[in-house]
């Protein structure tokens, strides 16, 4: 096994979001502790995965949703390296509602362990209200 990938969805819109991972590969239980978790208005939702060892660089897909309406997605295309950019989480342009998905992601912080990994997903009321963990 590889090093724990952490992750956390901050919501910080008016209404409660449902997560549902849509899309997953090199991973340990199929970052299934990510499917179906409910995160109230201004809440944080944490947890973590881990890639499995040489395989490959490990990928998941959580959609958010407000009731059954899909408001985006998060793409992260290479959790190993999560720290580098577009080459490794994607989120989509705003639609038409005003929803904002942004992203910040560590290979390592300052006073912890050195291989560790921080993926921080939020989802933000846009324009007004928008604000970063």
């Amino acid at each position: 096994m590889s090093t724990p990938v952490y992750i956390r969805i901050y919501n910080y819109t008016d209404h409660a979001i449902t997560t549902d991972v849509t899309d997953h590969r090199d991973l340990e239980n199929s970052g299934k502790s990510f499917d179906d978790k409910t995160i109230q208005p201004d809440d944080v939702y944490e947890s973590s995965v881990e890639v499995k060892t040489g395989i490959g660089n490990g990928e998941l897909t959580i959609t958010i949703k407000e009731g059954s309406a899909t408001l985006g997605f998060f793409k992260m295309k290479d959790l190993k390296n999560p720290h580098e950019g577009v080459n490794s989480i994607q989120v989509p342009n705003p639609p038409e509602h005003p929803i904002q998905f942004s992203y910040v992601a560590y290979r390592k912080i300052d006073n912890m362990p050195e291989d560790n990994r921080y993926i921080y997903l939020v989802v933000n009321k846009y324009p007004q209200g928008s604000k970063l963990p």
